[in-house]
């Protein structure tokens, strides 16, 4: 009863939905109580070397530190890895000796290595969103590879 596709996209409507059910892509846990959260969506998981690693977890960790305004965690291709981990970091006013480093030593103290970001990008802001606030990922990657092909700031 949510919807019955996508406008204009077969392709996608087709992928969304099996049989009855739409397929949001959120992921999830019930808890020993029966309780469901929601903890991120499909979408957003990096599966970097086998590995899945969740932005959402990603960018949690870094910005418990309150040393940014803004974090944004996604995934690009590897030719190895097959997604590499990138990170988009937004110091606060005032945080002028913050480094790549800084910020994968931040991650490190709650996660495991394999979640640590690979690469930090500093200052990419404003990080695109819409209109409800969210984060506009595919608008990320995308500024990520046009900064990229543009080669060093």
């Amino acid at each position: 009863m949510v919807t019955t596709g996508y406008l204009n996209a077969p392709g996608e409507t087709a992928r969304s939905f099996d049989g009855t059910w739409f397929r949001t892509g959120d992921l999830g846990l019930v808890d020993e109580h029966g309780l469901v959260y929601l903890v991120d969506r499909q979408k957003d998981v990096v599966i970097s070397a086998g590995e899945n690693i969740s932005c959402t977890e990603v960018e949690s960790a870094i910005a418990a530190s309150d040393l940014f305004s803004e974090v944004a965690a996604f995934g690009v291709p590897d030719p190895r890895l097959g997604e590499r981990l990138v990170v988009a970091v937004t110091p606060r006013t005032g945080q002028t000796a913050l480094t790549a480093d800084s910020v994968r030593d931040i991650a490190r103290q709650s996660m495991p290595e394999f979640k640590i970001p690979r690469e930090v990008i500093m200052d990419m802001s404003p990080i695109p969103r819409n209109a409800t606030g969210k984060m506009l990922k595919r608008e990320l990657r995308r500024m990520y590879d046009e900064r990229n092909r543009q080669g060093p700031q």
